[in-house]
């Protein structure tokens, strides 16, 4: 009995020492095993054992779990056939690198848990299949599944999974060089762990949105994504996880010995736990691209105070396709075609340099024709409908849901009136009638009250259309009554011009609808802003592109050219343009008309400031401009009530003076 005993405190303990007792742990367990039953119990203690084998001893993980897997099925204990599947899948996959087994085992792990409803089981092994096929380079599979097993994680609030698939999502995205995708799944799964309070991926996020930052050439934003990632990493004190961290940080670092320095650093890390995982895969593959490229760039000088690099070249080179030859090594064994065209894509460029023409023309054609079977446009396209069909089923589910809220809320009502005529019909109680009076009344008060608010925001939603996309559809319409009328009078030169012009104007039309709906989900929604760092030269030049027919208006700009701004960059950005456009309108009739932007930072404040010599607002009109109860029939007359509610959104105060000589609005963050 005490054996039991210790076996099940054992078991208490595992995950909190599993990794410093690996060994330790077996031979205990192990030892108990003659003396149970060959019941549940016996089954548990091989489960105990495969978990513990697959993390520390991996050469003894496949006998225990098959041991498990045969007992199991001799008491037809249905979780376990399943749980030891998922077993023999991740042994598969992890120790022996045999995808077509590892799936095999999943499908049955995945079979048994979904028609017994243990659905986060299910979900985790959905996930697991799409890693296979991430790591085998099948993305379009691996996509498949991934956004499969996220539907039905939302469905059951599984936030582990649900992070999971996200970030594995995200890394599909990145591998194809769609970083925008990329970046938008890593923040979605960043946005999960901090409602949910958990941090088990938080570093991992932090440094996946660094890295697609970097690759944007946002270093702003990558430095401080990166940065985070590795802190997240040592508070948490994840040594699994730091080797990613300072690998993906090293991708900034410019110096090549401190770039070495950090990735032999991270691949310390990386061979700790599992040297053949993508991320080490990576890693070694940069490692032998920065050794390569002190001799192909003749760097020699910059890594001359460093002793742990050698001086002769020939030592050098060896080491880059020592470096390639391991990770070439590792992706063979994962069966991962894309490292794989990728690094014989490297070696051949390191053969050509050493005048080995044959060998990098076959290493050159293997990484060609594998890179073209793998990122061919119609698998970026069968993954990018994967996305469309999980994203289109969602929506459908949320109309249901609502239709169904709405024909609910009716039977209410129906059943409400009913109930009131039947009251009234009977005239029994005159104090239950008055009750009810009473209670009917309120409820009516309250409908009426959300049929109000729900006219106003349809007001203002209307307002926005029309306030917003006014400028756009006039330019479009000018450019094209022009060419329809006048087609001969203009130039073969003027003609490409104005297309030019037709299609600038159609894209700030798209960017301008995609601003207004944005504003008006978080009318309606209350849609939270995403600050991020934004650099306001960049805001400029967005404002200057978009407002491409200013007529007679000369715009100016005046900012220094490192001015950053926390702020949402959307929002900010609808906020300038109906700054701009209603400016614009009001020197219609103004000689030398002129607007100009500034940015300055005035008592730790950061301010952008619009001016124009124009007429002016009269002082009655001016007072009344951000009062939702004065409306004025120009074209005008929402647009300051759409700068102030995002404004405030943001965190922006909005001042406005107006003179004789003209308008000047400013924002003060």
């Amino acid at each position: 009995m005490k054996k039991y005993f210790l076996f099940f405190f054992l078991l208490l303990q595992f995950n909190g020492f599993s990794q410093k007792h690996g060994q330790a742990f077996v031979d205990s367990v192990a030892a108990l095993l003659p003396t149970a039953a060959n019941d549940t119990i016996r089954a548990r203690m091989y489960k105990a054992l495969s978990d513990e084998c697959f993390a520390t001893l991996p050469s003894r993980a496949m006998e225990y779990t098959r041991a498990g897997l045969v007992l199991s099925k001799q008491m037809n204990w249905i979780k376990g056939i399943a749980a030891f599947s998922l077993n023999m899948g991740r042994n598969h996959q992890g120790i022996s690198s045999n995808n077509d087994s590892a799936i095999f085992y999943y499908k049955i792990s995945y079979d048994l848990f979904d028609k017994n409803n243990f659905k986060p089981q299910a979900n985790t092994v959905l996930n697991n299949i799409g890693v296979v096929y991430q790591g085998a380079g099948n993305y379009t599979r691996a996509i498949e599944y991934f956004t499969f097993a996220l539907n039905n994680a939302e469905d059951y609030k599984d936030t582990s999974v649900i992070v999971s698939t996200l970030a594995n999502i995200a890394l599909v995205y990145f591998q194809h060089s769609n970083y925008i995708k990329s970046l938008e799944n890593w923040r979605r799964c960043l946005l999960v762990q901090q409602k949910a309070g958990t941090n088990t991926r938080l570093a991992n996020a932090y440094t996946g949105m660094g890295l697609c930052y970097a690759k944007l050439k946002d270093t702003v934003n990558a430095s401080f994504y990166l940065k985070k990632g590795i802190e997240a990493s040592i508070k948490n004190n994840d040594e699994r996880f730091m080797g990613s961290a300072y690998s993906s940080a090293a991708e900034m670092e410019k110096n090549i010995p401190s770039a070495i320095a950090m990735r032999r650093k991270a691949q310390a890390y990386l061979e700790k736990f599992n040297a053949g995982d993508l991320t080490s895969i990576s890693n070694l593959t940069s490692l032998g691209q920065l050794y390569f490229s002190i001799v192909k760039d003749n760097r020699f000088a910059e890594t001359a105070a460093d002793h742990s690099i050698p001086k002769d070249t020939a030592a050098i080179l060896a080491l880059a396709r020592n470096y390639y030859n391991k990770a070439l090594h590792y992706s063979i064994q994962l069966k991962n075609k894309a490292h794989i065209a990728e690094i014989n894509g490297f070696v051949s460029e390191l053969d050509n340099h050493n005048n080995d023409f044959k060998s990098a023309y076959l290493r050159f054609k293997t990484s060609t024709e594998l890179h073209d079977s793998i990122f061919s446009q119609e698998n970026k396209n069968k993954i990018a409908e994967a996305e469309s069909k999980y994203e289109i089923a969602k929506k459908n589910e949320e109309i249901a849901i609502k239709q169904l809220t709405i024909n609910d809320q009716k039977n209410r009502m129906w059943l409400l009136l009913a109930g009131i005529l039947f009251l009234t019909v009977l005239g029994a109680v005159f104090y239950r009638q008055s009750l009810t009076r009473k209670k009917t009344n309120t409820a009516l008060l309250k409908l009426n009250n959300e049929l109000d608010e729900a006219n106003k925001i349809k007001a203002k939603f209307f307002g926005i259309l029309s306030h917003d996309l006014r400028t756009p559809v006039a330019n479009l319409l000018s450019f094209l009554l022009l060419q329809k009328r006048n087609p001969g009078l203009l130039s073969p030169a003027q003609v490409e011009e104005h297309e030019n012009k037709i299609t600038e104007s159609a894209e700030n039309l798209l960017q301008t609808i995609e601003g207004v709906l944005l504003w008006s989900k978080g009318q309606m929604e209350n849609f939270t802003p995403e600050i991020a760092a934004v650099k306001v030269s960049g805001l400029f030049t967005y404002i200057d592109k978009f407002f491409t027919d200013k007529g007679n208006v000369a715009f100016h700009f005046s900012v220094a050219e490192d001015l950053v701004l926390e702020t949402d960059i959307n929002y900010l950005q609808s906020i300038m343009r109906n700054l701009t456009s209603n400016a614009i309108k009001a020197l219609q009739d103004t000689a030398q008309a002129k607007i100009e932007w500034k940015a300055f930072v005035e008592n730790n404040h950061t301010v952008l400031s619009i001016t124009d010599n124009g007429p002016g607002i009269d002082k009655e009109k001016l007072h009344g401009l951000f009062e939702y109860t004065r409306i004025y029939s120009n074209s005008n007359g929402l647009g300051l009530h759409i700068v102030k509610d995002l404004a405030n959104v943001i965190g922006c105060d909005i001042q406005v003076e107006s003179g004789s000589d003209g308008t000047k609005c400013t924002l003060v963050f």
